[in-house]
């Protein structure tokens, strides 16, 4: 887990422009396509344990393969699912 130096709600507000609406197991939520080291993946706010039972699935045309997670204050925020 990485942790973050801003907020979920910051992070999103920051790339409002590049938010997509999605489905993620049943739930409605915005992602963000952005990359890191250790590759591309998709933001996903930490709002529903459900959203990170994602592993294996098919999500916006990408075969998620790894889940991994950042924190802000010490809370889980972003789910990481790496395509």
């Amino acid at each position: 887990m990485s942790e973050l130096n801003m907020s979920a709600i910051d992070l999103f507000k920051l790339h409002e422009s590049e938010a997509i609406k999605t489905t993620i197991n049943g739930i409605d939520t915005k992602v963000l396509k952005l990359s890191d080291s250790s590759g591309n993946y998709l933001a996903i706010p930490a709002t529903d344990k459900n959203l990170s039972k994602i592993c294996g699935k098919i999500v916006l045309d990408y075969l998620i393969n790894r889940v991994t997670y950042d924190t802000y204050n010490g809370k889980v925020v972003i789910i990481k699912a790496y395509y």
